[in-house]
C-alpha cells in the first residue's frame, strides 16, 4: 500500500515517507563557531533563537511538514544539537550529513556516524548521506 498523498512523498527506493517540503537547518545552533564557513548565515541570517525554532517546528508539524535536513558539519554540530533537542518525542524524519568537517576520511566515519547519533539524540538516523561539498573525493 502507498500511503503518499499531495503533501508526502517516498523517499527513493527506501519505505521513508516524507513530506514534499522539508526543513534545512543549516544556520541552527551555534553558527558563531564558524561564521566565515557559514555563507548561509550571511545570507538568511541566523535564528533569533531556541523559541522561534520550536514555534517553526510546531508550525511546520502542524501543517504536515515532517522533514529536516541538518548536517553534522553545520556549526561543528550545533545544527543537529538543536534539531535533536526541539524534535525530541515529534513524529519526524531527520536527515543528515558525513562529514562533520572539511577534512575528513572513510575512517572518520564511524566516529561521525556516532556522534550525530549523540547529537540528535535518536537511533537510528532516518537519512545518513554524503556530502561531497566538502572537497574530499576520499570519502
Amino acid at each position: 500500500m502507498d500511503s503518499t498523498n499531495e503533501k508526502s512523498t517516498r523517499l527513493g527506493g527506501s519505505d521513508l515517507i516524507v513530506s514534499r517540503l522539508g526543513i534545512g537547518a543549516m544556520t541552527w545552533g551555534d553558527t558563531s563557531i564558524t561564521p566565515r564557513l557559514n555563507p548561509a548565515q550571511r545570507v538568511y541570517g541566523p535564528a533569533d533563537g531556541k523559541e522561534e525554532l520550536r514555534n517553526a517546528i510546531d508550525s511546520s508539524l502542524a501543517n504536515g511538514v515532517n522533514f529536516l535536513d541538518t548536517a553534522a558539519m553545520y556549526g561543528k554540530g550545533s545544527s543537529e544539537l538543536m534539531v535533536g533537542e526541539l524534535t525530541q518525542g515529534k513524529n519526524v524524519t531527520i536527515a543528515t550529513k558525513f562529514p562533520s568537517g572539511f577534512i575528513s576520511t572513510s575512517t572518520d566515519f564511524p566516529a561521525d556516524l556516532d556522534n550525530s547519533i549523540k547529537r540528535l539524540k535518536r537511533i537510528p538516523i532516518d537519512l545518513y548521506q554524503i556530502c561531497t561539498q566538502s572537497g574530499n573525493t576520499e570519502i
